[in-house]
């Protein structure tokens, strides 16, 4: 007997899809938010062998063209995670594995990585010899599954001098146990650390989820353990909202191999791909939904003002914010609206109307939501499949 399970994606590609398809599809929505002024990530997850870093060079081809091309000069970072370490590809000299690169956190919450050069590029020329020196120094060693397997987890962010950045992440690949039987010890101890630092991503990816599904003002949100490791400390901007109005996009890329000996790879991989997608869409439905328990003090007592035409606007004045009306008992609201010259039919009316907006609101909500699909999700963050 087949057992089946169906995944839902934004976007699925297959082996025989064409290279510039995929890297179209992944591109053109970073370069567009990135020329807008805000924040662009692509992280590329799965199994080692899948893919991840030849999806990612092209990738990071076509935007940093794209994005030189549109802007006419721009600033290059590249730098790989190995655990608590961080080194500088574009470090000038070569003995960049001897200067580890510090994380820290700044005033407006920010993690960033002293030290780390920005390499200015204006010139298509300029620019491919300055990816080609960090491709080259990535770490990278034979294994069982690959003979080039990437050892640590890269990062290279194209900033524009004015707004806007584009952040190409290409995580190493999960390994199990049967993976390392011929690894030397030096391997599995970078096997554990890899192992290690996806672990933690998948737990704030986890946390993120159930905050995601919490009711806005019912509950106090989990702590994200972004702090559990490095790797998690430089990825905390693409999960968290931005604190500019432009706002954030992050394509999580969910890559697989096809091979049978895969499976438990491939079904973890889709497991966490989904949680992506889930949390994109309640992060949706969210800000889709705008009740009258979301208002501001300000906007209930204007709503009761231009109730019946003006008939309350004396009791504009209350002391309750959408929220605390939401709950308020009845009694003690009648005492509040008497105690400001209105009458118990007052309280009556104005408690009847805003509960019957309320419901209005939340069936609309419910009539809008929609299975997820290529057409609707435009959320922010985006999950793309890719079989290798």
């Amino acid at each position: 007997n087949l057992n089946h399970k169906s995944y839902h994606f934004h976007r699925a590609f297959g082996p025989v899809t064409e290279d510039h398809q995929v890297t179209h599809e992944i591109v053109a929505p970073l370069l567009e938010h990135c020329l807008a002024g805000g924040t662009a990530a692509a992280i590329a997850y799965g199994q080692t062998c899948s893919g991840k870093t030849y999806t990612q060079q092209k990738v990071l081809q076509q935007a940093a063209h794209q994005l030189l091309e549109a802007a006419g000069s721009m600033f290059v970072s590249f730098y790989e995670n190995c655990g608590d370490d961080n080194y500088d590809l574009l470090y000038e000299g070569e003995a960049y594995r001897e200067r580890v690169l510090a994380v820290r956190e700044d005033e407006d919450g920010n993690m960033t990585v002293n030290g780390l050069n920005q390499v200015q590029v204006d010139s298509a020329q300029l620019l491919e010899s300055v990816l080609d020196k960090a491709n080259a120094r990535r770490s990278t060693c034979a294994t069982l599954a690959n003979t080039h397997s990437s050892r640590s987890h890269a990062i290279c962010t194209l900033y524009l001098e004015s707004s806007g950045s584009i952040r190409i992440v290409d995580l190493a690949g999960s390994e199990r146990k049967e993976d390392m039987v011929e690894h030397s010890l030096e391997r599995v101890a970078e096997s554990k650390q890899i192992n290690w630092s996806l672990g933690c991503l998948k737990q704030c990816i986890q946390v993120n989820l159930e905050n995601a599904k919490l009711k806005p003002g019912r509950s106090q949100p989990a702590h994200v353990p972004y702090r559990n490791c490095k790797l998690t400390m430089l990825l905390k901007d693409c999960f968290e909202p931005p604190a500019n109005s432009t706002g954030r996009l992050t394509i999580f890329i969910a890559h697989v191999a096809p091979l049978a000996s895969m499976l438990p790879h491939t079904r973890n991989t889709l497991m966490y791909a989904m949680e992506m997608c889930q949390i994109s869409m309640l992060e949706k439905q969210k800000k889709a939904f705008i009740g009258p328990e979301q208002w501001s003090k300000a906007k209930f007592n204007k709503w009761v003002a231009s109730l019946e035409g003006g008939k309350y606007q004396q009791l504009a004045c209350m002391k309750y914010s959408g929220k605390m009306f939401a709950i308020e008992c009845w009694r003690d609201l009648e005492k509040n609206v008497i105690a400001l010259g209105g009458t118990a039919n007052d309280a009556n009316a104005i408690y009847d109307a805003f509960h019957a907006l309320s419901k209005k609101c939340k069936a609309a909500a419910r009539a809008a939501k929609q299975a997820p699909g290529p057409s609707n999700m435009t959320a922010e963050s985006q999950t793309i499949f890719r079989l290798s």
